[in-house]
């Protein structure tokens, strides 16, 4: 669908066609709070854990409240608690830079044959 079409379908929609599309919106927001709401009482339950297991998963019990109180309360705390343990996981593994190959020396191409012979033997 084109953005025109859909801005004219937005602005000017058929008397059904606007009593569906509220209906629609009305039923994609009951169930955002719904999600939100079954995902805060998942979130709870894994305050209840134990701080190795919260380190597992990886978070600590500090960055875990802090999450939760920055979510209002029909917020998803699911989201910025997986936010923070992705910046997390960024910053304590960095991705390894790419080496350059090592020139073969005469001795290394020796014992690669050799290592080849044995495999293949």
């Amino acid at each position: 669908m084109r953005t025109t079409r859909q801005i004219t379908e937005h602005f000017f929609p058929s008397r059904e066609g606007a009593v569906t599309a509220a209906f629609r919106a009305m039923v994609k927001k009951v169930t955002s709070v719904y999600m939100a709401i079954t995902n805060r009482i998942a979130a709870q339950r894994l305050g209840e854990l134990d701080d190795y297991l919260l380190d597992d998963l990886g978070l600590t019990r500090a960055e875990f409240n802090s999450g939760l109180a920055r979510c209002g309360l029909l917020d998803d705390p699911s989201v910025e608690l997986a936010r923070t343990v992705r910046a997390k996981a960024r910053t304590q593994m960095p991705v390894p830079k790419r080496q350059r190959p090592r020139l073969a020396y005469v001795n290394d191409r020796i014992q690669v044959e050799r290592l080849e012979a044995l495999s293949q033997g």
